[in-house]
């Protein structure tokens, strides 16, 4: 009787221990999977597209279909397999890069390129919760968002000041001029905050000021850090991210 108890323990104590390790990071492995489109009116060079999907593992399997759905990136970037595989043919690729997987958290960047008139492309910053699989927004890990703002806002004007001052000191006055239209024309005022990631040494929270491609390369990263213990009033007690504060 009491070798079968001290088995019971064992095993209880091997499958806790397996869950707490499922827990704290995930497995992501790439699948490149090159599409061919079929459409009639598909220029030659446009003819395929390539999808690296990020796929999961070492997790169950409800934590691992949540965790792909969540990081789909036909719902992040709203648009459909079979859209693309027709004459539609802007997409170039979809990509992603793991940022941070570690403590029940994983940061992804997902990164949709393409071509039209331009080149163009658009990143999207998501975190995950591996206890669930479900992605956590902001109101879900910060608190006072108001105060945030206020932060975030005076990082902001800090860089579009900086910015500004470069051209002039480089002699590029036109550059100045039209860096100076773009960010009145943008709305830039940080108004509020969607996506997000995290490290070991903090936060990284991201603007999108939406310059034409053609002053592309005028416009300010949009990406300001802040470490924990900058955060540490902002961080909920009772969100995913309270464990990097405690």
């Amino acid at each position: 009787m009491k070798i079968k108890l001290i088995v019971t323990i064992i095993i209880t104590l091997f499958v806790s221990a397996n869950i707490f390790a499922q827990a704290s990071q995930v497995i992501i492995t790439s699948e490149k999977v090159t599409y061919e489109r079929k459409g009639k009116g598909v220029p030659d060079h446009k003819k395929t597209f390539e999808v690296n999907y990020p796929r999961v593992s070492g997790v169950n399997t409800a934590v691992r279909k949540n965790i792909e759905n969540s990081i789909s990136y036909w719902k992040i970037f709203e648009t459909t397999l079979q859209e693309n595989l027709g004459d539609y043919h802007w997409l170039s690729s979809m990509d992603y890069e793991v940022a941070y997987n570690n403590r029940g958290v994983l940061a992804i960047d997902l990164v949709m390129e393409g071509v039209g008139a331009y080149p163009d492309g658009s990143v999207k910053k998501l975190v995950i919760d591996l206890r669930t699989g479900k992605r956590v927004y902001i109101e879900d890990v910060f608190k006072d968002i108001d105060g945030l703002l206020v932060l975030i806002e005076k990082e902001q004007k800090a860089e579009i000041k900086r910015d500004r001052e470069e051209f002039l000191k480089r002699g590029e006055k036109e550059d100045a001029a039209e860096f100076d239209r773009q960010i009145k024309s943008s709305g830039y005022s940080v108004n509020k905050l969607e996506e997000f990631s995290v490290s070991e040494a903090g936060v990284v929270f991201s603007h999108n000021y939406g310059f034409p491609h053609i002053v592309k390369a005028l416009e300010p990263s949009g990406q300001y850090i802040f470490s924990w213990a900058d955060l540490r009033g902002h961080i909920r007690p009772d969100g995913l991210l309270a464990k990097f504060i405690n």
